[in-house]
């Protein structure tokens, strides 16, 4: 198995050094007993040299380490990475991040993760750039057991437990079968996700920047199908209507689980000012009267916080806004939240969208939201951060961390 040795050395780094190097032999006396983890256990062995650089790390942290499979996975990224990769600004950065967003800030055994709920970890990740969240706070991977542990990070991307609670001095392994991805941007995830009516209207209004910049926030996220729905209305909202629509679908503050719901209601503040109640029935998630349909009970990871796609348009019932609606949890799709709302074929606020965007094609397929098709094109969306990783080596520049 031949990987390139810059990506690898510095992830063998981050698996050693973390643990201090009195603990090094315990790891690699693990890691050479686990088929598995063959390339990690070489990487290790062949980079001692790169061991002080990360020597002052705490302990007591989960490594969740991509197998043999996932790093092959690496070595079929579609050859327009390459050409990409002379674009980036700060390559350094952006592989430490993916390597510090694969260890976890405490010990998070396999049994921490109860079925049917989310459990949210804490990273190493601290680069503002990809953990836009209050108080310098690490960025979060979301763990859930569906009947197998299951990482969730940006996009939604799954990566499965293959073999859990491997043990040794002060921390816990678990191998996975995919590379984690970075968290994106709002609009990034949107664009992703297909939300071009809600990209649009956030475009219109001046709130894009807004929604990807501003820290710790929970973004509910309408598809385009709630957007038709009401498109009469949507359309025939002036600009300050519509600021209040989209700023009553965002919270400011991360909801990161919602499965207390289950017990009772939560009740939260938006930032429009208006009150959002969450709840559970007869196993659907809803807010207000729309149903949760794209990242289940865990949301979808961003830089600045949380996105959960919905299939309606939230009414904050505000000034010349009118609303009437009876939320029925056994309904496939809820009545729309809007008076004499009307649905029209073409998908609102999409000329806002600047037209001609290149894209690129997705490496990823997101696995948290069943329930939602995402797009095989990536429009206005950075190439995915495996394939960066790549990309950068097989331009040379991975010699930065040649040792």
């Amino acid at each position: 198995m031949q990987l390139n040795s810059a990506f690898c050395s510095l992830f063998a780094v981050t698996f050693t050094a973390v643990y201090g190097q009195s603990a090094a032999p315990n790891l690699t006396s693990i890691l050479s007993s686990i088929p598995e983890l063959a390339s990690v256990n070489d990487l290790v062995l062949a980079t001692p040299a790169l061991l002080e650089l990360l020597m002052n790390w705490p302990t007591n942290l989960t490594i969740v380490a991509p197998s043999n499979g996932a790093f092959d996975e690496l070595k079929w990224i579609n050859s327009t990475a390459r050409d990409s990769a002379s674009t980036v600004g700060n390559s350094i950065d952006i592989i430490e991040a993916i390597l510090f967003y694969h260890i976890l800030n405490g010990r998070y055994l396999s049994s921490l993760f109860v079925q049917g709920n989310t459990a949210v970890a804490s990273t190493l990740l601290m680069n503002n750039t990809f953990a836009n969240l209050p108080n310098n706070a690490p960025q979060v991977i979301l763990g859930r057991n569906d009947g197998i542990v299951t990482f969730y990070s940006g996009l939604g991307i799954g990566a499965k437990v293959e073999r859990a609670d491997i043990l040794f001095n002060q921390g816990v392994i678990h191998i996975i079968d995919h590379v984690l991805n970075l968290p994106y941007t709002v609009s990034e995830t949107a664009a992703y996700f297909s939300l071009t009516a809600l990209s649009g209207a956030l475009v219109k209004t001046g709130l894009l920047e807004t929604f990807d910049n501003t820290p710790g926030l929970t973004i509910f996220a309408p598809n385009n199908a709630a957007f038709q729905i009401i498109g009469n209305i949507a359309t025939g909202l002036s600009t300050s209507q519509l600021t209040e629509v989209l700023n009553y679908h965002a919270v400011n503050h991360t909801i990161y689980d919602i499965t207390g719901a289950q017990a009772q209601d939560i009740r939260v503040a938006s930032v429009q000012g208006g009150e959002l109640t969450i709840n559970e029935n007869q196993g659907g998630w809803f807010v207000n009267g729309a149903r949760i349909i794209g990242g289940k009970e865990g949301g979808i990871v961003v830089g600045n916080g949380i996105v959960y796609i919905i299939d309606g348009v939230l009414n904050p019932a505000h000034g010349e806004i009118t609303t009437t609606f009876t939320p029925n949890p056994i309904l496939s799709t809820q009545p729309p939240a809007f008076l004499s709302a009307s649905f029209v074929t073409e998908v609102p606020f999409i000329t806002e969208l600047v037209t001609g965007t290149p894209t690129s094609s997705a490496t990823e397929t997101p696995t948290s939201g069943s329930d939602v098709s995402s797009s095989t094109t990536l429009e206005a969306i950075p190439i995915s951060f495996a394939a960066l990783v790549i990309a950068l080596f097989m331009s040379g520049l991975g010699g930065f961390f040649m040792v």
